[in-house]
């Protein structure tokens, strides 16, 4: 492969949709007639994304594994402990600092 090919596919690449936004799609939800819900770990992943701005750690991803992330109460309470994490003071700084 060509240098320009490679250059011309890696951009691409980089300005597709799925790359450059966070999609989650969900799961068709039989309670709620059929309306998309998020799956545990798409919640997971978007309170990691929104608090941290980062990855889901181990606590948060054995909740969504054990699908515990799907009632509201659990999701407050992931992200109660989230905002007591020093990631959520280093991530707002840093939008401060940005924004000055």
């Amino acid at each position: 492969m060509s240098w320009w090919a490679f250059a011309t596919r890696s951009g691409q690449f980089c300005n597709h949709r799925s790359f450059l936004y966070r999609i989650e799609l969900g799961v068709p939800s039989a309670a709620d007639g059929g309306r998309l819900k998020y799956t545990s770990f798409e919640v997971a992943s978007r309170l990691a994304a929104s608090i941290w701005a980062s990855v889901p750690d181990d606590p948060l991803l054995d909740a969504a594994a054990q699908d515990s992330l799907s009632t509201s109460a659990n999701v407050i309470a992931q992200a109660q402990r989230m905002m007591g994490d020093q990631r959520a003071h280093r991530s707002r700084a840093d939008e401060r600092r940005a924004a000055a």
